[in-house]
């Protein structure tokens, strides 16, 4: 956390293009594509380690794999991801940490008691977390800590969705591209069952008992389909349950549980909610597709509607 160490770990920036030009250029060439949209690439997927606020450093490893196959991929699996962290997170429902950075303080760092560690420290030292920003302040300075790249966050959101369903981590990807062309296409139906057949891998003796499940399920989906999600978004009219954007795309949604109450009642009262309160209309005139989604949840049934607005 000494700023004169900062870069003692891992590549800058200078050293990545200086003593890995050979490389980039094979890459440049392979990929048919401009040094800087390769380089903005990389850096995206690599990049985003910094212990001191403002120097940034690549995950070397991955950078060392990226570069001797010359494929961008998600070689963070291949380091391997501690079981018991997934199901912390898991039992204590802090899935929120990984979603948006947040405020921690210097203590944040001393919890290292094997037997009562806690989750940000476990999170920073494995590597899930780093250092966002640092804020020098009278008292303390604080930290804002938060994912470093696309590799680690699309890696614990996988990770995390197969915990949550006990789905086996091979064939997300079969779902995750049926899942995305089926919300890119309306197909509400569709959608619905793929998210059935994700729910029927957990065991019946796991009790879901809160809506909070079903969100961080939901979130760590979208996520794991390339969206930018925003959870809990505060309005003038109330609170969003998740926002997801993708370039060209928003999509506004609400989701409802309870055990007892018929899916279509669910999904009545979710879109009514999002019309009712117009959580729509701070996306309007964004030039981005609007969607509606309504997701319902009575037990392991599952319901979806889905609707577009005027941009």
């Amino acid at each position: 956390m000494d700023e004169n160490y900062a870069a003692i770990y891992g590549y800058t920036q200078e050293e990545l293009e200086h003593y890995f030009s050979e490389y980039i250029d094979a890459m440049v060439s392979k990929n048919r594509d401009t040094r800087e949209n390769l380089l903005d690439y990389i850096r995206r997927w690599y990049d985003g380690y910094t212990w001191d606020g403002r120097t940034s450093v690549y995950n070397p490893c991955s950078t060392l794999s990226m570069f001797d196959t010359q494929t961008i991929s998600n070689y963070w699996f291949a380091s391997g991801t501690p079981t018991f962290l997934i199901e912390q997170l898991k039992k204590r429902e802090q899935t929120d940490l990984v979603l948006e950075p947040f405020e921690a303080s210097p203590r944040t760092f001393d919890s290292f008691d094997p037997a009562h560690i806690e989750n940000i420290p476990l999170l920073f030292q494995t590597g899930y977390l780093t250092v966002k920003s640092m804020q020098t302040t009278e008292e303390e300075p604080k930290y804002t800590l938060g994912v470093p790249n696309r590799e680690v966050f699309l890696s614990l959101n996988e990770y995390l969705l197969s915990a949550y369903c006990e789905y086996p981590l091979s064939g997300l990807a079969i779902l995750k591209e049926t899942m995305g062309r089926q919300l890119k296409m309306l197909d509400a139906d569709g959608f619905a069952q793929s998210v059935r057949i994700m729910l029927a891998n957990i065991p019946y003796i796991i009790q879901i008992g809160n809506e909070k499940y079903y969100h961080s399920l939901f979130l760590s989906w979208m996520n794991v389909l390339g969206f930018k999600t925003h959870g809990e978004i505060i309005t003038g009219s109330g609170r969003i349950d998740a926002v997801l954007e993708q370039p060209d795309t928003v999509v506004v949604s609400e989701l409802k549980y309870h055990s007892k109450t018929k899916v279509a009642t669910l999904l009545r009262h979710a879109m009514k909610q999002i019309h009712d309160k117009k959580y729509y209309e701070k996306y309007t005139g964004s030039g981005k597709k609007i969607v509606l989604l309504g997701l319902a949840f009575s037990g392991k049934d599952v319901g979806c509607r889905m609707e577009t607005v005027d941009r």
